[in-house]
């Protein structure tokens, strides 16, 4: 009897072990692929609230992201880097979130285009539209991937 049960326990031991390689392989992957968390967001109504992307990076060859806009004179945007870990100073490689917040300038809509860049990676590319109603709420909604 106390051999089926220690091997039972090896068992669930070697389950175990792959169901959690299978996790972190599956979060290492979602991270690679670079993409968008919310790719359709929207601002409030308040014009001075933000509407935002947020990307996947990490340092030493994550991507950096370019921001293009086609007529800066209806939304504006901002870039700030989030850390996922506090002490992301002392780790090769950390793990950070790069936040993407446009902002209403005037009613109207324009195209907004994101481009990936790494050194270690393939360039990504995502256009969206960017439309601004009278209380210059943000509204970004993506576009069919141009590659």
């Amino acid at each position: 009897m106390p051999q089926k049960r220690e091997n039972a326990m090896r068992v669930f031991g070697i389950i175990a072990a792959v169901a959690l390689g299978a996790l972190l392989l599956l979060g290492c992957v979602s991270c690679a692929k670079n993409e968008p968390e919310t790719p359709d967001v929207t601002a409030q109504t308040d014009g001075d609230a933000l509407c935002t992307l947020s990307f996947h990076s990490f340092d030493g060859g994550g991507p950096s992201y370019d921001v293009s806009i086609g007529d800066e004179s209806v939304v504006s945007c901002t870039s700030e880097r989030q850390y996922n870990d506090p002490d992301h100073d002392q780790i090769d490689g950390a793990a950070y979130n790069v936040i993407l917040s446009f902002k209403g300038l005037k009613t109207g809509s324009t195209t907004v285009t994101v481009v990936s860049n790494s050194p270690i990676m393939e360039s990504e590319t995502w256009v969206y539209t960017a439309v601004v109603d009278e209380t210059l709420r943000v509204t970004l909604t993506e576009q069919d991937n141009p590659a």
